[in-house]
C-alpha cells in the first residue's frame, strides 16, 4: 500500500518523481522527465476549464506510473522515501504547473528586456 513501505535511496528508480528542492532532487532523472511532461501539457492545462484540469493531472499521474515511476517524499523518520497517495501526487502536479508558468513567464520577460551596453 502507498506510504506503508519505506524505500531506501538505493531503490530509487530513474523514473521516480521525488519531492524536495535540493539540487540533487531537482536534477534527478525522474524529476527532469516530470518537468518535460509538465511542459508538454502546460498549454492544454492552462486553457482547460477548471473541471477538466483534473483530467490532465490524471494523465500525468498515469504517465509517471506507466513508466514504472512513483511519486515519493521523504519518510517521516528522515531515512528513505515513501510513496504518496494520488491526491498528493495531484497536488505536486498542480504546483508544478504553477511553477512552470512562472518559469516560462520569467524567461519570456528576460527575452524582451534589453539593456543598452552604453547604459550607466
Amino acid at each position: 500500500p502507498v506510504g506503508d513501505n519505506v524505500i531506501d535511496d538505493a531503490n530509487i528508480r530513474n523514473d521516480d518523481v521525488l519531492f524536495g528542492k535540493e539540487k540533487k532532487i531537482v536534477n534527478h532523472p525522474g524529476n527532469t522527465r516530470f518537468r518535460q511532461l509538465v511542459d508538454m501539457y502546460i498549454g492544454a492545462y492552462e486553457s482547460a476549464p477548471r473541471g477538466e484540469k483534473a483530467n490532465i493531472t490524471n494523465i500525468l499521474v498515469d504517465q509517471v506510473h506507466m513508466s514504472s515511476g512513483r511519486f515519493l517524499k521523504r519518510a517521516p523518520c528522515g531515512k528513505g522515501w515513501v510513496e504518496v497517495n494520488t491526491e498528493t501526487a495531484h497536488d505536486k502536479i498542480t504546483h508544478a504547473f504553477r511553477n512552470r508558468r512562472k518559469y516560462h513567464a520569467q524567461r519570456a520577460m528576460a527575452g524582451t528586456i534589453r539593456v543598452s551596453p552604453y547604459a550607466c
